[in-house]
């Protein structure tokens, strides 16, 4: 099967899709599926992954502002649509997406959309509501009908995507998968490149800073466990998306700067490493379908606490963590019986491993997304 995948950006920025798909693609050509991704480039811009180093071919497209880049992508789609049996399409919103359905609709070719979330109620609320619905009457519409399937990454993001906007075509589900084949994360390395980082315990929160990953929550925690643990220090890895200036502030008010250190978005390696290093991880967005983040700390193996809005009960139920409720007295108690006791720590970096390598192989994901490619190709 010749498959065509297509995200709108690759930027670390981008979030978790910008390595998710790519680990998909590298897994999909692993076995055999003859596989190229269309995406776009800022000039001068850092990918999460080399190009020239992917198994498989990989086309990037010049980004510019409004449908400019999405026009090259529809071009590049109707001039080679009959080299692909099938289109996979990531993410909404996005007029590379929405153009690329346009390409295929009107070549003929068949696609399955993958959302990431963005269908469910909890993003649809969070920020320009009327401009999404807008968008989704006049354009989008199509773009999800118009889908011979639609790529849901776990129960939980199909039930919270159902409204009455969309009707809505057959679905899969195939989570995203995680593998470190290839990856070297090497332990100390996080505290030998802050050194201000030495001899501390480190509460890691790793994605972009935006108001919809609840960082005030775990800023609330951070104000319980200060006083037990004098060389505690919460560390922010990830870009900057609206929230740093208003949590720093929050931060001083609390008297709380030497307990707060943002050091911006990683990748690859240093990304891993930085996991490895973290004593616990501490996820509380509004809202996940199936969080990336999560996933490379099982696989890396890293003790930790989420709260129950990510939708990810697995981590306590394998024994890698705690799930609580969005309460931050809660949170910092779960944190502290992790800092507490070295030997729960330990027996939940084993449980996340042992969880990730026999639920979320990406060589695993890859034989059930072929699946699903081959009953659209054959039917």
């Amino acid at each position: 099967m010749k498959i065509l995948h297509v995200v709108p950006g690759l930027l670390p920025e981008s979030g978790g899709p910008s390595r998710t798909i790519p680990e998909l693609c590298r897994a999909l050509a692993g076995t055999g599926t003859d596989v190229t991704l269309f995406s776009t480039r800022r000039p001068g811009s850092k990918l999460t992954i080399d190009p020239s180093n992917e198994p498989y071919e990989v086309v990037l497209f010049p980004e510019s502002e409004g449908w400019a880049g999405a026009r090259q992508i529809y071009r590049a789609i109707r001039g080679r649509a009959r080299e692909f049996d099938l289109i996979h399409l990531h993410s909404v919103w996005s007029a590379v997406v929405t153009s690329a359905a346009v390409a295929a609709r009107r070549s003929d070719l068949p696609y399955i959309l993958a959302p990431r979330g963005m269908l469910s109620a909890a993003c649809l609320r969070q920020s320009n509501y009327s401009l999404k619905r807008a968008y989704a009457w006049v354009v989008d519409r199509r773009t999800v009908e118009g889908a011979v399937r639609v790529h849901f990454l776990n129960a939980d993001e199909q039930r919270a995507s159902q409204n009455a906007w969309f009707r809505y075509p057959e679905h899969f589900i195939a989570p995203n998968g995680i593998d470190l084949n290839g990856a070297s994360p090497r332990a100390g390395w996080l505290r030998e490149r802050f050194p201000e980082l030495a001899n501390r315990r480190i509460m890691l929160f790793m994605g972009r800073l935006h108001a919809i990953k609840g960082l005030e929550l775990q800023l609330h925690a951070l104000e319980h466990l200060v006083s037990k643990y004098l060389d505690l220090i919460w560390v922010l890895v990830g870009s900057d998306d609206g929230e740093w200036q208003r949590l720093n502030l929050l931060a001083q008010a609390a008297g709380l700067e030497a307990h707060v250190k943002w050091i911006g978005p990683m990748i690859g390696n240093e990304r891993f490493s930085a996991l490895l290093d973290s004593d616990v991880l501490v996820q509380t967005s509004l809202y996940e379908c199936q969080s990336t983040t999560v996933n490379e700390a099982l696989a890396v193996g890293v003790p930790l606490v989420v709260t129950d809005s990510i939708n990810y009960a697995e981590v306590q139920s394998s024994g890698a963590g705690y799930v609580v409720k969005r309460d931050a007295a809660e949170l910092a108690n779960a944190i502290d019986s992790i800092l507490s006791l070295a030997d729960r720590g330990n027996a939940m970096r084993a449980a996340g491993r042992h969880f990730a390598s026999e639920q979320l192989s990406s060589s695993k994901i890859a034989g059930v997304v072929n699946a699903a490619y081959a009953e659209i190709c054959c039917s």
